[in-house]
């Protein structure tokens, strides 16, 4: 039993120092996953989130077609510029891609900004972007920055051949509705 106790003594304190170093590392572990989560939190609430800015063809006027810059989160965006697959040309001739802002970049956009360029009607895009073979539509590519200067990289498609051969309601007003009521009120008053 003498030899049991004497490794029972030499074994206690070597199984002790291993506890404390797992411990340990555990500990430290934990510190820098913790410290890398509130740093993270705090860069996050600095910038106010991830930005993403996207591009696109605008089909709520259609048959109008507008393209449209949107920041659509809650986070601005910084440092943002545009590349093209091919030009993004008007049927009168107007090179839309070539507009100030996408050929130099836009230093800032705020949370929910928007920029808006009128593109063309469907019935003159479609054969104007047929007739250049842009069936596939035109491939935007965004590179942009969030304030603590993360960078970001999206690719978007614009093709308002999605649109082709559906049916369009012309959207109505209120004021086109008012005027309406108006009249037939004038011709009951008539009437009467």
């Amino acid at each position: 039993m003498d030899t049991l106790t004497v490794i029972a003594q030499i074994a206690s304190p070597i199984v002790s120092l291993i506890f404390i170093v797992v411990l340990g590392v555990g500990y430290y572990y934990l510190w820098k996953v913790s410290r890398a989560t509130l740093d993270e939190m705090r860069e996050e609430r600095f910038s106010g989130g991830r930005p993403q800015v996207i591009v696109s063809d605008n089909y709520g006027r259609l048959p109008e077609v507008d393209v449209v810059v949107r920041n659509i989160s809650t986070a601005p965006a910084m440092d943002i510029s545009f590349e093209f697959s091919a030009p993004v040309e008007a049927p009168d001739g107007t090179v839309i891609s070539e507009l100030p802002y996408f050929n130099n970049g836009l230093q800032f956009l705020a949370p929910h900004g928007e920029i808006t360029a009128y593109w063309g009607h469907l019935d003159a895009l479609l054969p104007f972007l047929r007739k250049k073979g842009l069936d596939k539509g035109i491939t935007v590519t965004i590179n942009y920055r969030d304030l603590t200067g993360v960078a970001y990289k999206t690719h978007w498609n614009l093709n308002p051949f999605i649109y082709e051969s559906r049916r369009f309601v012309e959207q109505r007003d209120l004021s086109n509705t008012l005027s309406q009521t108006n009249t037939l009120l004038r011709r009951l008053v008539d009437a009467v």
